[in-house]
């Protein structure tokens, strides 16, 4: 890190390319759909497969995947979106030895 950076802006730029790739997923599977698209369904989407995508990021540089796969999983996970939420929830949940089932919440197993 220099100076008082934070985040440095390399990062920032990675992040904010997976979010955008993300978004595309996501846009793909809102326009699969033959609902009619609402401004609520749009922002929502936007949202939610851009945090996927950060998150998705995240775990696949982590596992130091090829860049075009770790391109491809975000995407994917955009369109995923809350799919591939609670697939990172059950992911973090093992990992930890926690059940995020009413009672054992935050209890180790």
């Amino acid at each position: 890190m220099r100076g008082n950076e934070l985040i440095p802006l390399e990062e920032i730029k990675i992040l904010l390319l997976s979010a955008v790739l993300a978004i595309f997923g996501g846009f793909a599977k809102l326009f699969m759909s033959s609902k009619r698209l609402t401004v609520h369904q749009f922002l929502s989407c936007c949202i939610v497969s851009g945090f996927t995508g950060v998150m998705a990021s995240y775990l696949v540089r982590y596992m130091n995947l090829p860049h075009f796969l770790q391109s491809f999983l975000i995407g994917m996970a955009g369109f995923a979106g809350p799919a591939a939420l609670s697939a990172f929830t059950c992911i973090y949940e093992k990992k930890l030895g926690i059940r995020a089932n009413g009672n054992n919440l935050g209890k180790r197993n």
